[in-house]
């Protein structure tokens, strides 16, 4: 019975309700922090990046790990993977990201504040195949789940319309 009420438009509302509570708890918790001159300036400082915001409040901008910050090429700390296409150097650059946030945490004493438990971090490879620049996007976590349960309501909301009108026409 509870699996059926889970694809009952009033539960897809109910939960999508919920995260956006959620969500704009986080943002209050985290907007001045996030999009702040101080997280810019420790972001061009750590990572080497000019930050920007998006039209949906993420902060991102392009890094290349293998560039230090005297703007020379350093290759000593890289690692690459082989995979079946190509080499790449993906994960290394996830661990190298991490590790340059837990150093921001630590300095920063920001281990009470939850400020990275309430943000994501993603990193995609963008530019040529064999170029390493990445594109950091640091995001609200409990954003991506509010959207996609609003997703969902909207997606029930229209076949709810398309059975209804069948009805309506069939009538």
């Amino acid at each position: 019975m509870k699996k059926l009420l889970n694809w009952t438009l009033i539960s897809a509302i109910i939960y999508a309700v919920q995260w956006t509570i959620e969500y704009i708890q986080d943002y209050n918790a985290v907007n001045e922090a996030l999009h702040g001159p101080a997280f810019k300036r420790i972001l061009k400082s750590y990572l080497n990046m000019n930050a920007k915001v998006d039209w949906l409040g993420r902060v991102y901008g392009i890094v290349n790990p293998v560039i230090n910050s005297n703007g020379k090429l350093d290759f000593s700390s890289m690692i690459l993977e082989i995979d079946g296409i190509n080499t790449n150097n993906n994960t290394w650059v996830e661990n190298w990201l991490y590790k340059q946030m837990i150093l921001v945490e630590n300095v920063f004493g920001l281990e009470t504040t939850g400020f990275f438990d309430t943000i994501s971090v993603s990193a995609n490879h963008v530019g040529p195949e064999n170029g390493d620049n990445y594109l950091i996007i640091f995001d609200i976590a409990s954003r991506k789940e509010m959207s996609r349960r609003w997703k969902r309501v909207m997606k029930q909301l229209l076949v709810y319309i398309i059975i209804i009108s069948l009805i309506m026409i069939i009538i």
